[in-house]
């Protein structure tokens, strides 16, 4: 607590800077800084010294680059007019070493190489503001830090909208759209729960994990990504009532990760819908892959597996592909149940090759495929439990063509 001098030694500095504030002994210092008169954020930082919470009301836009290094910090926008902080090259716009800090209300601008940035285990909530035309990434979090980012808008930075190292994120009600790189990267043990949220128009792969990363994906829409819409590297994720849409070279891929489905739609990419390979395993519960494919390269399945790859596909539909609905190739396995829907696509409902298998586990519907229902390209692929299948309508290729039974 501050003493009697210490006390009046603030209260004349806020005199003298023409400063607004509030410090009473039962509430946190409230300050108001108008930076249309020249003052500034950081003035106010390096002011307060103890360990009571500080508020700190922003107006205009504050030219410089902020530091927080104290815990229980609030920067806030003036709730009428808002307030824009706009870093130079010199660093990053706001660097946050703290915990129980709230960035709210607030337009975030440039900085060199982030236009926010977490280090050293900080614990962070950003709300109501909008990150842009930062060097590198707009929020860069790292270091075990924590950071909740909520009703954001993260825009036209030069790199990936959000970067996430060995580090947690929580993404909710936000739109990450326009960066120069992915919506949001998550690397070397980087945790990502996203809900309700929009990723459009990034220019690589909307939400991409790498690395042993984790990525949790509630009720949002990836549309629009130059590449993938969602990309797993040796990682794990859980897509859950999620649209992954119109992304430039496929909706899914998994690559030696794990990644379970539930309900939402992969729909309409250039590409394949959901391509696992390597040691990868694919839960897809509920979920519906149509209309994908177009691309000049890959299978341009609904579903392709390879090179090992597993999957275990009940009450999916898969529909509208433009070659396969489901292709298993080299040494792969599906297996498919729960009432699934392989129809209508431009290939065969299902293809097998180079030592791959099929194994039907309860009732599904493969009919209308212009192919054949169910086809394998060699004689060291199978299929078993065919009977399970109902041909409904006709396919055009006939109803099977693989060893087995």
């Amino acid at each position: 607590m501050l003493s009697t001098q210490r006390l009046a030694a603030v209260a004349a500095a806020i005199f003298v800077s023409g400063l607004s504030a509030s410090v009473s002994a039962a509430q946190p210092y409230a300050f108001t800084v108008d930076c249309t008169k020249g003052q500034t954020i950081s003035g106010i930082l390096g002011l307060v010294t103890d360990n009571r919470p500080l508020v700190v009301t922003i107006k205009g836009t504050c030219n410089e680059n902020v530091t927080i290094s104290r815990d229980d910090v609030t920067l806030q926008g003036d709730p009428k007019g808002g307030a824009t902080i706009s870093g130079s090259s010199a660093g990053s716009t706001i660097t946050v070493r703290a915990s129980r800090v709230l960035i709210d209300r607030l337009n975030v601008r440039g900085g060199n190489p982030f236009g926010i940035q977490l280090v050293g285990g900080s614990n962070v909530d950003i709300s109501n503001s909008d990150v842009q035309y930062a060097a590198s990434q707009g929020i860069n979090v790292q270091g075990t830090s924590w950071v909740n980012i909520t009703k954001c808008s993260v825009q036209h930075n030069t790199r990936a909208g959000i970067g996430v190292a060995q580090a947690n994120v929580a993404i909710t009600d936000s739109q990450i759209s326009h960066n120069s790189g992915a919506g949001v990267i998550g690397v070397w043990d980087a945790s990502m729960s996203i809900t309700n949220s929009q990723f459009v128009s990034n220019a690589t792969s909307g939400v991409r994990a790498i690395r042993h990363s984790s990525v949790t994906l509630n009720a949002s829409t990836i549309s629009s990504s130059g590449q993938l819409g969602v990309e797993l590297r040796a990682s794990e994720g859980a897509i859950n009532d999620t649209t992954i849409t119109a992304n430039g070279t496929g909706g899914v891929g998994v690559n030696a990760s794990n990644v379970h489905f539930n309900g939402g739609a992969v729909t309409n990419n250039v590409g394949t819908g959901v391509l696992a390979s390597g040691p990868s395993y694919v839960d897809l519960y509920g979920t519906s892959v149509s209309g994908n494919g177009g691309s000049n390269f890959g299978p341009n399945a609904g579903v392709g597996l390879y090179l090992g790859a597993v999957a275990n596909i009940s009450g999916a539909t898969i529909s509208g592909n433009k070659a396969e609905g489901l292709w298993v190739w080299v040494n792969s396995t599906a297996q498919v149940s729960g009432g699934a829907i392989i129809q209508n696509n431009a290939g065969h409902g299902i293809q097998l090759n180079a030592d791959s298998k099929l194994w039907m586990n309860g009732p599904a519907t493969v009919g209308g495929n212009a192919g054949s229902g169910v086809n394998c390209l060699d004689t060291k692929s199978s299929a078993y439990n065919l009977a399970s299948i109902t041909y409904s309508p006709s396919n055009g290729g006939g109803t099977t063509n693989c060893t087995g039974s």
